[in-house]
Protein backbone atom coordinates (compact mmCIF):
# COMPACT_ATOMS: atom_id res chain seq x y z
CA UNK A 1 0.00 0.00 0.00
CA UNK A 2 1.31 3.37 -0.94
CA UNK A 3 1.07 5.20 2.46
CA UNK A 4 2.46 8.39 1.58
CA UNK A 5 -0.56 8.71 -1.30
CA UNK A 6 -2.69 8.21 1.60
CA UNK A 7 -1.78 10.33 3.81
CA UNK A 8 -2.16 13.25 0.85
CA UNK A 9 -4.87 12.15 -0.10
CA UNK A 10 -6.23 12.40 3.96
CA UNK A 11 -5.10 15.75 3.79
CA UNK A 12 -6.79 17.02 1.05
CA UNK A 13 -10.10 15.39 1.48
CA UNK A 14 -10.84 15.45 5.32
CA UNK A 15 -8.28 18.30 6.52
CA UNK A 16 -7.99 20.66 3.19
CA UNK A 17 -11.70 19.87 1.99
CA UNK A 18 -13.19 19.82 5.35
CA UNK A 19 -15.10 16.74 4.45
CA UNK A 20 -15.28 15.15 7.59
CA UNK A 21 -18.25 12.63 6.47
CA UNK A 22 -14.95 10.75 4.28
CA UNK A 23 -13.27 10.48 7.74
CA UNK A 24 -13.79 7.30 8.52
CA UNK A 25 -12.48 6.26 4.95
CA UNK A 26 -9.57 7.33 5.74
CA UNK A 27 -9.12 6.42 9.99
CA UNK A 28 -9.13 3.17 12.05
CA UNK A 29 -12.34 3.16 14.32
CA UNK A 30 -10.09 3.37 17.38
CA UNK A 31 -8.59 6.47 15.83
CA UNK A 32 -6.18 8.30 18.23
CA UNK A 33 -5.13 12.00 17.76
CA UNK A 34 -2.12 14.01 19.58
CA UNK A 35 -1.09 17.30 18.99
CA UNK A 36 1.06 19.98 21.61
CA UNK A 37 -1.77 19.13 23.78
CA UNK A 38 -1.63 16.77 27.06
CA UNK A 39 -4.03 14.69 26.39
CA UNK A 40 -4.87 12.63 23.28
CA UNK A 41 -8.06 12.97 21.31
CA UNK A 42 -9.96 9.85 20.85
CA UNK A 43 -12.23 8.88 17.93
CA UNK A 44 -14.07 10.64 15.10
CA UNK A 45 -15.95 13.31 16.66
CA UNK A 46 -13.31 14.80 19.04
CA UNK A 47 -11.15 14.89 16.20
CA UNK A 48 -14.13 16.87 14.00
CA UNK A 49 -14.42 18.90 17.11
CA UNK A 50 -10.76 19.64 17.47
CA UNK A 51 -10.50 20.74 13.80
CA UNK A 52 -13.68 23.09 13.54
CA UNK A 53 -12.08 24.77 16.14
CA UNK A 54 -8.17 25.47 14.56
CA UNK A 55 -10.88 26.13 11.35
CA UNK A 56 -12.97 29.01 12.85
CA UNK A 57 -10.16 30.79 14.41
CA UNK A 58 -8.35 30.52 10.84
CA UNK A 59 -11.59 29.40 8.42
CA UNK A 60 -9.11 29.24 5.32
CA UNK A 61 -6.44 27.70 6.87
CA UNK A 62 -4.99 24.92 4.32
CA UNK A 63 -1.87 22.55 4.82
CA UNK A 64 0.98 21.81 2.03
CA UNK A 65 3.01 18.92 1.76
CA UNK A 66 6.53 19.91 1.68
CA UNK A 67 7.95 15.91 2.53
CA UNK A 68 7.18 12.71 3.68
CA UNK A 69 9.01 9.74 4.63
CA UNK A 70 8.39 6.17 4.99
CA UNK A 71 9.60 3.74 7.57
CA UNK A 72 7.47 0.60 7.46
CA UNK A 73 3.75 1.08 8.71
CA UNK A 74 4.67 4.82 9.42
CA UNK A 75 4.56 8.16 7.83
CA UNK A 76 6.59 11.06 8.86
CA UNK A 77 5.08 13.99 7.26
CA UNK A 78 6.75 17.82 6.85
CA UNK A 79 4.12 20.56 6.12
CA UNK A 80 3.53 24.49 5.72
CA UNK A 81 0.10 25.42 7.03
CA UNK A 82 -1.57 29.26 5.58
CA UNK A 83 -4.37 30.88 7.27
CA UNK A 84 -5.87 34.11 7.87
CA UNK A 85 -7.48 34.65 11.68
CA UNK A 86 -10.97 35.73 11.94
CA UNK A 87 -10.76 38.43 14.26
CA UNK A 88 -14.62 38.26 14.29
CA UNK A 89 -14.39 35.44 16.66
CA UNK A 90 -12.26 37.41 19.33
CA UNK A 91 -10.50 40.65 19.72
CA UNK A 92 -7.01 39.63 18.07
CA UNK A 93 -6.59 41.52 14.65
CA UNK A 94 -7.18 39.09 11.72
CA UNK A 95 -3.76 38.72 10.68
CA UNK A 96 -2.40 36.36 8.22
CA UNK A 97 -0.02 33.84 9.51
CA UNK A 98 2.38 30.93 7.86
CA UNK A 99 3.99 27.93 10.23
CA UNK A 100 5.58 24.27 9.54
CA UNK A 101 5.13 21.51 11.53
CA UNK A 102 5.86 17.36 11.15
CA UNK A 103 2.99 14.62 11.28
CA UNK A 104 3.44 11.08 12.29
CA UNK A 105 1.18 9.04 11.03
CA UNK A 106 0.94 5.16 12.08
CA UNK A 107 -1.28 2.44 10.06
CA UNK A 108 -3.08 -0.03 11.11
CA UNK A 109 -4.06 -2.83 8.79
CA UNK A 110 -5.30 0.04 5.50
CA UNK A 111 -6.16 2.90 8.06
CA UNK A 112 -4.52 5.51 9.61
CA UNK A 113 -4.66 4.07 13.47
CA UNK A 114 -2.78 7.34 15.19
CA UNK A 115 -2.01 10.83 14.15
CA UNK A 116 0.83 12.86 16.21
CA UNK A 117 1.17 16.37 15.17
CA UNK A 118 3.61 19.02 16.55
CA UNK A 119 3.77 22.63 15.66
CA UNK A 120 5.29 25.94 17.20
CA UNK A 121 2.05 27.23 19.14
CA UNK A 122 4.24 30.53 20.20
CA UNK A 123 5.27 31.27 16.38
CA UNK A 124 1.55 30.91 15.39
CA UNK A 125 0.56 33.91 18.95
CA UNK A 126 3.91 36.14 17.63
CA UNK A 127 2.28 36.53 14.16
CA UNK A 128 -0.72 37.02 15.58
CA UNK A 129 0.69 40.22 18.11
CA UNK A 130 -0.06 38.47 21.23
CA UNK A 131 3.84 37.83 21.67
CA UNK A 132 6.25 40.20 20.50
CA UNK A 133 9.65 38.83 20.10
CA UNK A 134 11.53 38.01 23.10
Amino acid sequence: MDYKQFVQSFQDEVINGRCYDKFLDYCHEDFTYKSNEENCIFGFEAFRDQMEQYFDAFPNLTFQTINMFQDGNCIIQYWCAKGKHNYNNSRIPGKPIKFHGFSLFRFKGRKIYENYVCYNEYDILKQLGIFQNV
